[in-house]
């Protein structure tokens, strides 16, 4: 990356565990072009205008090593920068690494659940064990069909070769930073299936609902407004169908009192929470339309 004249960079190390200090050519090739697709896709993703460069540098002896640099070219001065350009390199191949994490958990198989922990998504395998991940990697690795099929071609071209027992990334200092063996390779190029609706989560709370049509039925859903929206929901309070078995009248206009249960999703593709569907737990006060002035939530 180059600030006022001097280079910026991440620098990688790709090994390829094989028998040999060489590597057939296409094995090579194809894993970093559908690697490098695969960088530069999430990049976009988490930063559209900024812009990375992926270079092959050096090779050496030992089992084989590719030496890669993640640089990228910016014309401001990094004081008057809004981020810091070694984090965003940073967060790139951390995602990466989240990414494969997933697959590797899944290994082709369907999520046994997916529910959300505020900031995170929380992936229950078919065996049910779990990981917890952010929301930004799991919306990259569910809607992101460019990342998606060149992860799983990655992996078909290293489990075409049998030469190659294992591969991984290493940063510059050593450290492993993605380790993936032969057995795993097949589990990798499947077709992830992380697609499982995220289970609902509700929230309560206080509301004045509005008449629109009313089930004298709890098996069927009424009809209310609320807060200048047409809704539909069911009234769960045996309590309250009790008090309407022993005559209480209803008409449309009337309101209701309750306590609500909002029933919602986290949609990744959005990164919002959407509403699914409303149920009433409790009807605290039956409003008449005569009393609009008592329309007061008591809490």
């Amino acid at each position: 990356m180059e600030i006022d004249g001097q280079l910026m960079k991440e620098q990688f190390l790709i090994r390829f565990e094989v028998d040999s200090h060489q590597i057939d050519a296409n094995t090579f090739v194809n894993y970093l072009i559908h690697f490098n697709t695969t960088i530069q896709e999430i990049n976009k993703s988490l930063a559209p205008e900024r812009k990375i460069v992926i270079k092959i540098t050096a090779f050496e002896r030992g089992s084989f090593l590719a030496f890669i640099e993640f640089q990228s070219w910016l014309d401001q001065i990094i004081s008057l920068l809004p981020f810091n350009p070694f984090d965003h390199l940073s967060e790139i191949v951390a995602t990466y690494k989240v990414v494969i994490e997933i697959r590797k958990h899944l290994m082709g198989k369907k999520a046994q659940k997916i529910t959300q922990d505020g900031d995170f998504i929380v992936i229950e395998n078919a065996d049910g064990s779990i990981i917890k991940i952010s929301k930004k990697a799991y919306d990259i690795s569910t809607n992101n069909p460019v990342v998606n099929e060149a992860i799983k071609k990655q992996f078909e071209t290293l489990e075409q070769d049998e030469q190659i027992d294992s591969v991984e990334l290493l940063a510059k200092d050593g450290s492993t930073v993605i380790h993936v063996n032969r057995d795993e390779f097949e589990g990798l190029a499947s077709t992830p299936s992380p697609t499982t609706e995220v289970e609902p989560f509700d929230t309560s709370q206080l509301a004045i609902l509005n008449i629109v049509k009313f089930s004298f039925d709890p098996k069927y859903k009424s009809d209310f407004y609320y807060q200048g929206r047409k809704i539909s929901a069911y009234i769960k309070d045996k309590s309250f169908y009790d008090d309407v078995d022993r005559g209480d009248k209803f008409s449309k206009g009337d309101s209701l009192e309750v306590v609500m249960d909002v029933k919602k999703v986290y949609d990744p593709s959005v990164d919002h929470d959407v509403i699914k569907g409303y149920e009433i737990r409790e009807v605290k006060r039956h409003i008449p339309r005569g009393e609009k002035g008592q329309l007061e939530i008591d809490l």
